[in-house]
């Protein structure tokens, strides 16, 4: 029987909303039908989750971390290069690790499909992601936040928008890359969002993704979202620009690994590098799945060229004015 360990960091449960959506978040573990897996939480700054956790009838471990300096100036509120590198630590017997926010949903199959599905060296993603606010959890309405509004279904979302923020990993993946120094602390530590995401999927060339064997739900926490906005209305000139130059380093040390791990261009440069990686994964599915999964890239990539062409037209012709 495969082991499995999950590793999570949560937000604060005192938040009415992140409260409802976390536990959302647990009881989908907690109701999953292959039960042996361990539930690792990384705590920055969240000891009411030792409470909570006492609630759910899930196997747990907690590391107590810190934010580092680095990750601070940029205004992280987690420390990912330690969220990854101590939820590794802690693997011992497992065979499975997953990586997953505390937003999500997941049928109660999941990790069954995972085990069914399970090869050496396996890395493995549901994507697209569905976008639900908690309301529309019973109707299965699915939300694009980035154009705030409700889709037919989830192929209409902007794959360029969104990146998988769950990764499942064959752990022999991070015994064997991290003695090659795959996650260099100087340069790791500061990666975020996206770019410490994708590093996951470089680690082996076979990849799976499980699309139509499970679907995974990503809460839309509007309440937090409008915050997030007033507080970036508040944010004075010289915190935007603390801000500004946090998402380039960002992008400057995503650009670095890539150099440095000798990947091709298209994979850490330019508007089409999230596609890119995304496209990597092998669908798992019938003919009919594949072909249709196959139409929802290359639409993406038409789309996402014309919008590239727009912007670079709108640049010309504001440099002329």
């Amino acid at each position: 029987m495969k082991e499995i360990l999950i590793s999570t960091s949560f937000a604060s449960f005192n938040d009415p909303i992140n409260n409802n959506i976390q536990r959302k978040f647990l009881s989908s573990l907690e109701n999953q039908t292959y039960k042996n897996f361990k539930l690792v939480v990384i705590l920055f700054d969240q000891d009411e989750i030792i409470k909570i956790l006492k609630e759910y009838d899930i196997e747990y471990i907690f590391v107590y971390s810190y934010i580092s300096d680095q990750a601070k100036s940029i205004g992280m509120s987690v420390d990912p290069y330690k969220w990854i590198t101590e939820s590794i630590s802690k693997i011992s017997n497992e065979d499975i690790f997953i990586f997953t926010f505390a937003d999500f949903f997941f049928p109660n199959t999941m990790l069954e499909k995972i085990v069914q599905n399970f090869e050496e060296n396996l890395i493995a993603i549901s994507y697209p992601i569905l976008k639900k606010k908690i309301k529309d959890i019973e109707n299965k309405k699915i939300f694009d936040i980035t154009k705030k509004k409700y889709v037919k279904n989830c192929f209409k979302l902007d794959p360029n928008k969104y990146v998988s923020e769950f990764f499942i990993l064959d752990t022999n993946l991070f015994k064997n890359n991290l003695s090659k120094n795959v996650f260099a602390k100087n340069s790791f530590v500061q990666l975020s969002g996206l770019n410490y995401i994708q590093v996951f999927s470089h680690l082996s060339k076979n990849k799976k993704n499980l699309f139509y064997e499970f679907q995974i739900i990503n809460f839309y926490n509007d309440y937090q979202n409008q915050n997030t906005k007033k507080m970036h209305e508040n944010t004075t000139k010289y915190e935007k620009q603390i801000e500004k130059s946090g998402s380039d380093l960002s992008k400057n040390l995503y650009a670095s690994f890539g150099e440095k791990n000798k990947l091709k261009k298209k994979f850490f440069y330019g508007p089409f590098r999230k596609i890119n990686n995304i496209n990597e994964f092998k669908i798992k599915g019938n003919f009919f799945q594949i072909l249709h999964y196959k139409y929802f890239i290359k639409l993406s990539y038409i789309i996402n060229f014309f919008i590239k062409g727009a912007k670079k037209l709108e640049n010309i012709l504001n440099f002329e004015k």
